[in-house]
């Protein structure tokens, strides 16, 4: 006789005093489960089902069918992600992120970060920027307009088309898989059996959501592509004389005329000296005079 589901919750915190809550149910034990249910030729067939599906490394399609199946899969729809990084000198900040800001305009794609920074010799701009990757060649192609030449320039196409189809089949697997262990839960008859078929549905819950985490991931990686963007402007410093012997004349000359201004500005002490000096040379004088 089924057990009233009004009243399983309460029974099933009284069975957590006396069970041990274990690992999810090895292959055997789901069989054995199925034949104790003892559904008659119905549940003869979910008993298959839990048996084919109870290995959880066996959950990816096989066979020639499946692979020719993901092979024309492949073909149709390649999942290709798209990265780019460019670094080029331009002669004017302010023209060439007017140029920038328009193609992402005009693309739809948006800017994800920006950074711009000077030094004493350099005026740089770093840009990290999402463009849709049906628009990426394009989008290339106007924010390097007019650019003669590259420091570096990098395009990697990175194919994830096997990665998404084994993703999307793992997920629909382990849904059909929690389907029939939800069926399972409406005929099981004991706490413990409740109890354990639902510790299986929030396993298989809890991967079903780690898988469609990573295809979302997956997904907006090939919609958008990325491309991380540097130019920079040098600060050109000017130099007086480039000619390094007009250098030296020119430094000799300053350094005389500062040697005169300087004699000029302690003329009062150069006047006191030169009287001083007179004076002792009188002393001397009569002295050997005597």
């Amino acid at each position: 006789m089924k057990l009233n589901r009004k009243i399983v919750p309460s029974l099933v915190i009284a069975t957590l005093l006396f069970t041990s809550c274990g690992g999810g149910m090895s292959e055997s034990d789901m069989n054995a489960y199925a034949e104790e249910l003892s559904f008659g030729a119905e549940d003869s067939y979910v008993s298959q089902e839990l048996n084919y599906q109870s290995d959880s490394n066996n959950l990816a399609p096989s066979g020639d069918g499946a692979n020719n199946d993901l092979e024309d899969q492949m073909a149709l729809d390649r999942k290709l992600i798209k990265n780019a990084s460019l670094s080029f000198e331009t002669d004017s900040i302010d023209a060439r992120k007017s140029i920038v800001k328009k193609a992402v305009k005009a693309f739809k794609a948006y800017v994800e970060h920006e950074e711009q920074y000077s030094t004493s010799y350099q005026e740089t701009v770093t840009t990290t920027i999402r463009v849709p990757a049906n628009n990426f060649d394009p989008f290339m192609d106007a924010i390097t307009m007019g650019v003669g030449s590259f420091d570096s320039k990098t395009i990697e196409v990175d194919d994830v088309t096997e990665e998404f189809v084994d993703v999307e089949a793992r997920i629909n697997t382990k849904k059909e898989l929690k389907i029939r262990f939800i069926a399972l839960l409406d005929k099981a008859e004991t706490i413990a059996k409740i109890m354990e078929v639902e510790r299986e549905i929030n396993a298989l819950q809890a991967e079903i959501e780690s898988y469609e985490g990573r295809l979302k991931y997956l997904s907006g990686s090939v919609k958008y592509a990325t491309i991380n963007l540097t130019y920079y402007r040098t600060i050109h410093v000017p130099v007086e004389f480039d000619n390094k012997f007009e250098s030296a004349f020119y430094n000799g000359w300053q350094g005389t005329v500062w040697f005169f201004v300087g004699l000029v500005s302690i003329w009062p002490l150069l006047v006191l000296i030169t009287v001083i000096l007179l004076i002792l040379k009188i002393k001397l004088s009569k002295n050997k005079s005597k």
